[in-house]
């Protein structure tokens, strides 16, 4: 059956979303994760808050245009960090909630247009900021599959 998807957060990663995640309330909040891939692991190593205009205590859309200026700017300021590159997506829920089926069908549309494994990751400020995590790797005949991550924040 294999081992589950391991996804090592950075504390700094960790600590930006919290602090997203808190600033926003009553609205759900996001981005972007950048890392890299590593032996079928995904380390997150820097997080892009998107802020969208139509957030509510429910929802999140990320805005596409302003995620791209954001990443445009992140790596025009970082450009010593080759190896950083698009790793998933983030987002977070206002009270108790695990990722939904609407976050994983967004996610695996992701899945499908990107290099690589993707990571999902739902931060709920309810109890004590837990994350949750998906990994999605999309397989032959561009299937996704989508599996529970282990999270290790180093």
């Amino acid at each position: 059956m294999g081992r589950a998807p391991h996804l090592v957060l950075l504390g700094r990663a960790r600590e930006a979303m919290i602090r997203a995640t808190t600033n926003a309330l009553p609205l759900e909040t996001g981005g972007i994760l950048l890392g890299y891939r590593e032996d079928g692991d995904i380390v997150v190593t820097d997080v892009i808050v998107v802020p969208s205009p139509c957030a509510t205590p429910r929802r999140y859309t990320r805005d596409d245009i302003e995620a791209n200026i954001r990443l445009r700017t992140w790596f025009l300021q970082h450009p010593q960090d080759s190896l950083t590159g698009y790793v998933g997506e983030w987002h977070s829920h206002t009270g108790l909630g695990a990722v939904s089926r609407v976050d994983l069908s967004s996610a695996r549309a992701a899945a499908k247009r990107a290099r690589g494994a993707i990571a999902l990751v739902v931060c709920n400020p309810r109890p004590l900021n837990s994350l949750d995590a998906f990994v999605l790797r999309r397989g032959r005949l561009r299937r996704v599959s989508a599996k529970q991550a282990r999270i290790e924040v180093r």
